[in-house]
């Protein structure tokens, strides 16, 4: 639930919600909704769906207030954050939030400013920790996006026409414009049309929830950094394959050229993530969305855009056996035999319906479409979460349902596919044989919006999950037979079930291994003083 309403970190904990009504400034109504409550964040959702939803900081100096019957928080003129860290305009300054219709209200409020105080220690604490890290910290990383320095490339341009800008600023002015905005249906209208390149930053970082968890962990994207280049069995394993793939992220782009800043900024935040999560390291395909999002956003919250990625909007893609990927793909099989049912009966025939999708989502289409269409789709990635590329895939097996139906075989119903996703352009000319990028955004939405939803995704992940890894194990355990059988005389079916006999016994003494790893760190404590 926090991730697919709210995109808060994983390290937030909704405290229960309660009935309540938001009082909406911008159109002056109270709307009907349910209030969550974190150790950082107050939220709030409306009942009826998409009408509005808030995130309210405790990391600002946020205080609260009775007000006849309800709730008052009031928010000081110092933004959550800003790219440069300057004061936004004033046009936000002393915003307040109403809450009403709230039962026991007295529990309530001590419960926020339990909440508030908790949060205010923590801050102080971020606050010396990043003063402490600052005396060490490397190289400055990069304070401005890309695009800025690299102007004069097209590609970058479009969607920033006066009209859009005009848009955007006044949504700003009408509903906020830090990480507290309320998002509502014009905010997703405007998101549908693209966001200009200005105005990237910002609502790539409030949408994934990449704003948020910059702001609670001051300082540490720098100390990854520091520890990769520190770290000798890191630039063993690691670096190798970072430095292979680092010329061939956007290699037309000037900016990732050799020499060029952006390729050191793209190492940094590659190499601060494999120190940050060993788990995954490094995988493919992390350049390239990496690569996107230095054109656009300042080098720190590109970082903290790949986490909300990697570990939030893309579970487990980006490990060695793309796992993540494989239940999606799994997930993406169900929802076409839901959906497509005669589709997908044919795609079956074809061995078609477990890869179809794999290149897809693993670049978030960045590798599929034309790069200024698929700046759109992550325009709205980060809004809608996964169930946006779920949403768009379908689409276009629904827009190619005759050209697969046609096909001999898998090869040529690839072939169908790349020639359709060749013609998706962020162009929108009449009586073009190209597909304009925003019709087949609309037209997603028509037919499949509503049909799921990101907890079905998710319910649907935890059943593909199970399935997944038990073919992983399936193919693991051939592997293995397959290596020792020559080298013994037990037959095949002997040596598959001593597999399992060593897996079962090593499942079971887990508490043994955890015990002893204990024992293991005392003692070299113990040495060590």
């Amino acid at each position: 639930l926090r991730i697919c309403l709210f995109s808060l970190p994983h390290s937030e904990r909704l405290d229960g919600d309660l009935p309540c009504t938001l009082y909406t400034p911008y159109d002056r109504r109270s709307v009907r909704g349910r209030l969550y409550l974190s150790p950082n964040f107050i939220c709030f959702t409306s009942r009826i769906e998409r009408q509005v939803s808030l995130v309210v900081s405790f990391v600002l100096k946020t205080f609260t207030d009775w007000l006849s019957g309800g709730i008052k928080i009031c928010l000081n003129p110092s933004p959550l954050f800003s790219l440069q860290e300057e004061q936004i305009n004033n046009d936000t300054n002393n915003r307040e939030f109403y809450f009403s219709g709230l039962h026991e209200l007295p529990k309530v409020l001590q419960r926020i400013v339990e909440l508030w105080e908790y949060c205010k220690n923590n801050e102080q604490i971020r606050k010396k920790s990043k003063q402490n890290r600052r005396h060490y910290s490397p190289r400055q990383p990069l304070s401005e996006p890309l695009y800025k320095t690299f102007n004069n490339v097209k590609s970058i341009t479009t969607c920033s026409s006066l009209k859009t800008s005009k848009a955007w600023e006044k949504l700003f002015h009408d509903f906020g414009k830090d990480y507290s905005i309320y998002r509502t249906v014009d905010m997703h209208r405007l998101l549908l049309d693209g966001v200009p390149p200005e105005h990237k930053a910002r609502m790539w970082g409030i949408c994934s929830g990449a704003y948020c968890e910059m702001r609670l962990n001051p300082g540490e994207y720098r100390a990854l950094v520091r520890k990769s280049r520190r770290s000798q069995a890191f630039a063993e394993f690691t670096m190798e394959e970072i430095e292979r793939d680092l010329h061939r992220s956007l290699p037309e782009h000037p900016a990732f050229q050799c020499g060029s800043i952006g390729i050191d900024a793209l190492r940094r935040i590659l190499s601060a993530y494999a120190v940050r999560n060993p788990t995954i390291g490094y995988c493919q395909a992390m350049n390239i969305v990496a690569a996107v999002f230095l054109l656009y956003v300042p080098e720190e919250l590109a970082f903290w855009l790949l986490v909300a990625v990697c570990e939030r909007l893309l579970p487990d893609y980006y490990n060695n056996k793309v796992v993540g990927a494989l239940v999606d793909q799994g997930v993406f099989s169900d929802l076409v035999s839901q959906s497509l049912p005669e589709l997908h009966c044919h795609m079956l025939k074809l061995q078609l319906d477990d890869m179809v999708a794999l290149g897809w989502f693993l670049t978030i289409f960045l590798s599929a479409i034309k790069f200024e269409a698929a700046l759109r789709i992550i325009d709205l990635f980060f809004f809608e979460g996964s169930k946006l590329i779920f949403q768009l895939a379908l689409e276009m097996l629904r827009q190619n349902k005759k050209a697969i139906f046609d096909a001999k075989d898998e090869g040529e119903a690839f072939q169908a596919l790349n020639a359709f996703t060749d013609k998706i352009t962020d162009s929108n000319v009449r009586n073009s044989t190209e597909i304009f990028i925003g019709d087949l955004l609309a037209s997603s939405y028509t037919h499949f919006s509503t049909v799921f939803t990101n907890e079905n995704i998710e319910q649907l992940r935890f059943k593909n999950r199970l399935k997944v890894v038990q073919k992983l194990e399936e193919c693991q355990m051939r592997s293995i037979v397959r290596s020792v059988g020559c080298d013994c005389r037990l037959t095949e079916q002997e040596l598959r079930t001593l597999y399992n006999a060593v897996k079962e016994e090593h499942l079971l003494s887990w508490r043994a291994r955890l015990s002893t790893t204990s024992y293991l760190r005392t003692t070299r404590g113990i040495v060590e003083r």
